[in-house]
């Protein structure tokens, strides 16, 4: 990684010894460079050491046989939950770091949220020393934009990026106050720390649990319209715009805002934007049945939505896939759905929905697909990672793209078993997970420490 600091690390710079591992006869695809074809890689001492044909190794060296299985970049997932240690119920940062491996995830940006406020430097250096102590995956803190999220001050951005913040974001609550944000943008970037925004007018949304619209009225709820995501995107382009200063949006999940934030990307903002799975696959009719696992801020929207974010990942406009990851517990779902807590355990899903959902059933290229899950959001973070190249890290992904199997939530390593696509079958395992040279998962098993 580029970024260094007080509390940085990077799993390569590491001194545990590591040994050499040869992939050999693997489909590599390098979504950068374009690179797409068999090839073996030589990993040693944490990094890529070679890629090309027929290699060679001298020495002792572990030799994984690919067979023209996919090796890609570690997945970079930029919108992650965990709730140690307020809640160890619910996702730990054991649990955190297993889901991600597992998923084929080699680095994940963890966020603040009502568990877990990253405002100062105790809370940044402990979840890095647990994290670095567990040598799973690499987390990445992001730290609050605003003093304990209440949107009223900024946080002490210069001491937390001192100490090792990757970009700085209010998550699920919106930074209301405009002149607030413009400064935000300002003083994150004079650290070189991106801002990540949550769009919702707090006014417009009001106390709604579902999308406004049909599925609303039927249910009997308080909707949220889609123009709460919609204003707060306009003002944010506007201010990125004002400023100078890049912005990260997202989730996006409303056809108004993709097409709000292509025009302005087409006039040559710093604007990039992300969005989940579940915004892209289901929609607020999945919500009908009131089943608490389809209920998450934003709210699922309207199949004409649902078309409108499938094509602005395509197109690029969203040039970022994150899982959304927010994983609950029984107690939080088992409940009357305008009671039950907003969430989706994602971060096992993330690549075989895309896989299925964008690849397979909509033809993205998977060179595409897969930039906008490893380089997309390295760029964003200013790392090293996302790429394979020689002398990159070796963060590296294994998968079968077209391995079909059912979503089963009791498999999860995460805590969270709160998913509405349990049954559902998808097509794309990963079966081994490299971070910085170690193999860390394979064939459905944590090599831990």
């Amino acid at each position: 990684m580029s970024r260094s600091g007080k509390g940085m690390f990077t799993f390569a710079e590491e001194a545990r010894p590591k040994p050499a591992v040869l992939f050999r006869r693997g489909r590599v695809i390098d979504p950068e460079s374009g690179f797409d074809q068999v090839a073996d890689i030589l990993v040693d001492e944490g990094v890529i050491r070679k890629l090309g044909k027929d290699l060679k190794a001298s020495g002792e060296v572990e030799v994984v046989e690919v067979d023209n299985k996919i090796v890609a970049p570690g997945l970079i997932d930029l919108h992650v939950h965990i709730s140690e240690p307020a809640r160890n119920d619910r996702e730990t940062i054991h649990s955190g770091c297993s889901s991600a491996v597992a998923g084929g995830i080699t680095t994940i940006a963890v966020r603040s949220h009502t568990d877990l406020i990253i405002d100062n430097q105790a809370v940044v250096e402990y979840l890095i020393a647990k994290s670095k102590a567990l040598s799973l995956c690499r987390l990445l803190p992001v730290g609050a934009l605003t003093q304990g999220l209440r949107g009223e001050a900024l946080a002490e951005m210069a001491d937390l990026a001192k100490n090792g913040i990757v970009a700085a974001s209010d998550d699920c609550y919106s930074v209301m106050n405009a002149s607030l944000m413009r400064r935000a943008l300002e003083y994150a970037g004079m650290y070189r720390l991106p801002v990540f925004s949550f769009c919702q007018d707090k006014s417009l949304a009001g106390d709604g649990v579902v999308n406004e619209g049909y599925i609303s009225t039927l249910m009997g709820l308080s909707g949220i319209p889609d123009v709460a995501e919609e204003v707060m995107v306009v003002r944010d382009l506007i201010l990125a715009r004002m400023t100078a200063c890049p912005i990260h949006l997202g989730p996006i999940t409303t056809a108004g805002s993709v097409g709000l934030i292509k025009q302005t990307q087409e006039a040559g903002v710093r604007v990039t934007a992300e969005t989940s799975p579940h915004y892209f696959i289901l929609s607020d009719s999945d919500c009908r049945e009131f089943d608490t696992f389809t209920k998450v801020s934003p709210p699922l929207r309207s199949e004409k939505d649902v078309s409108a974010l499938r094509q602005g990942i395509i197109d690029g406009t969203i040039g970022v896939i994150s899982s959304g990851h927010q994983p609950l517990t029984v107690v939080d779902k088992d409940t009357e759905f305008q009671s039950a807590a907003n969430g989706i355990s994602a971060m096992e899903t993330l690549l075989p929905l895309s896989l299925t959902y964008l690849y397979h059933n909509n033809k993205l290229p998977l060179r595409e697909l897969l930039a906008r899950m490893t380089v997309n959001p390295a760029k964003i973070l200013n790392l090293k990672s996302g790429r394979i190249q020689e002398k990159a890290p070796a963060d590296l992904t294994v998968f079968d793209a077209d391995e079909q199997f059912t979503i089963n939530p009791r498999l999860f390593f995460s805590k969270g078993k709160n998913t509405p696509f349990a049954g559902r079958s998808v097509r794309g395992k990963v079966l081994l997970t490299m971070v910085a040279g170690r193999i860390v998962f394979r064939n459905g098993e944590l090599m831990e420490m």
